[in-house]
């Protein structure tokens, strides 16, 4: 190769590495992968929530499960891919919702959505005994998996529905969420029912409304009790507590959360708390419940406080998460909150109704937390 064709061609190689450079100068960077949205567990407030519909996903009636259908109670547990609802129905008689059999049972559903439910089985997974304490009706579920079984905790009672003062919570055990063995007796009762005079325990005369979670390797177990109570001197319907580690031996029942006066004044006919409801989000216990009237005793309100440990130093939000008032299906009761986080969205399932058997239903609201 002569001197002139060295020259040229180390020319061309210096044009052809400058053309790249600048080619290479010129390029767009590569897009960037976007951001992760994660989790903002200070968006879950009473805003946050929005009703899926304006009428319930799960419909009382002829058409909706079984002719007679009375929906309510629901509890929720996330097992997998799959929701599991628990839920109270009694039946009202030959299509009249003027008529109900008054034996209250506790039915199973399934759903890949937390929307569309059906019966699974088609049967009662959980009913009243045959002869007891809880032989008339059993309400009220909830359930927790804990130690490779499932726990089932209900209110019932022996004879009428309106007699408060007979309620009691029990308990139950399954290995696979759908056939139940229950306890020989009764876990909870209040303290002293039958008494008219007041002895001051928080518990004194109701407990009921059982709802569970699983928190720091124990079962805590919230429920609604009514007694006596010095700070509004009268009666006040408050949350208490009971914990266990197995299980099988529970702590003694104590009060872990009343209303804020500054909020729920006694003195405006509310009297406190009922349903309690826990969920565990951010390693901490977040409780949903209802707000109740006392005369007449109405569910009237959805409302929710956080604690760190679950039993102190609860945080109540200062309004209500809804109303009862917001939607005509719940417009007489609201009644029995369940939430549970599924990846970033927060679902709220309830019961409500218009004042009739055929009314009775279960709706739901969602809190989308991430950022």
């Amino acid at each position: 190769m002569n001197v002139l064709k060295i020259k040229l061609y180390l020319l061309s190689l210096i044009l052809i590495l400058v053309g790249c450079t600048k080619d290479e100068e010129s390029a767009p960077p590569p897009p960037s992968a976007p951001a992760e949205k994660v989790i903002n567990y200070s968006n879950l407030s009473p805003e946050c929530f929005v009703p899926y519909s304006s009428s319930p996903i799960i419909g009382a009636g002829v058409n909706d499960y079984f002719s007679g259908s009375t929906w309510g109670d629901p509890v929720v547990i996330n097992v997998g891919t799959e929701y599991i609802m628990y839920a109270s129905s009694g039946k009202y008689l030959n299509d009249d919702p003027g008529t109900f059999d008054w034996n209250i049972k506790i039915y199973r559903f399934t759903s890949n959505d937390g929307i569309t439910w059906n019966l699974n089985p088609s049967t009662a997974v959980f009913e009243r005994s045959v002869d007891g304490w809880d032989k008339k009706s059993t309400e009220t579920p909830s359930v927790v998996y804990f130690d490779n079984k499932y726990h089932l905790f209900y209110t019932a009672y022996p004879l009428i529905y309106n007699d408060a003062y007979a309620y009691k919570i029990g308990h139950a055990t399954s290995d696979d969420g759908i056939s139940w063995v229950r306890d020989a007796t009764y876990l909870l009762e209040p303290t002293d029912p039958l008494n008219t005079t007041p002895n001051l325990d928080f518990n004194q005369w109701v407990v009921a409304e059982p709802g569970a979670i699983v928190f720091n390797n124990k079962i805590h177990l919230y429920f609604a009790a009514s007694g006596s109570n010095l700070e509004v001197n009268t009666t006040a319907e408050v949350i208490g507590l009971v914990t266990s580690s197995d299980g099988v031996n529970w702590s003694n029942q104590t009060e872990v959360i009343r209303p804020d006066q500054n909020i729920y004044p006694r003195g405006s006919n509310y009297k406190g708390y009922s349903t309690p409801s826990p969920v565990v989000l951010d390693n901490k216990v977040h409780l949903f419940f209802t707000v109740v009237s006392d005369t007449p005793y109405e569910h009237l309100k959805i409302h929710h406080a956080v604690s760190g440990d679950g039993i102190t130093n609860w945080i109540q939000d200062t309004t209500a998460i809804i109303d009862k008032d917001d939607q005509l299906w719940h417009s007489n009761d609201l009644i029995g909150p369940s939430a549970v986080l599924v990846n970033s969205k927060v679902y709220l399932w309830y019961g409500g109704n218009q004042g009739t058997l055929d009314s009775l239903g279960i709706g739901v609201s969602t809190c989308e937390l991430k950022q």
